[in-house]
């Protein structure tokens, strides 16, 4: 077996395992570190505001809103329901 049939058989494997699961009710959902993607970022006008509200309405930040003086920008992330990492941030649209 050479390393594409290896790979087609692993990523079918994966998919059959994931369709038993489903099959039992068992939703899994599996995090983009390390994988594909691991983030994405969006630059937001009043960071700071923002991230208030999202917590207002129940979103967790998976990192807090921060400034990084250094850089002259401010930063938080959240995740996604599938575990999608996400940047926001205000400023970096300044850096040269």
């Amino acid at each position: 077996m050479d390393d594409a049939q290896s790979r087609a058989r692993e990523r079918r494997l994966f998919l059959e395992r994931q369709l038993q699961l489903l099959d039992r009710g068992v939703h899994v959902v599996v995090a983009t570190p390390g994988r594909a993607i691991d983030h994405i970022g969006f630059e937001i006008k009043n960071l700071e505001a923002f991230t208030k509200k999202l917590e207002s309405q129940g979103i967790k930040l998976a990192s807090p809103y921060r400034q990084v003086p250094a850089l002259n920008i401010s930063i938080a992330f959240i995740t996604d329901p599938w575990g999608t990492y996400i940047e926001l941030t205000e400023g970096l649209d300044k850096i040269n």
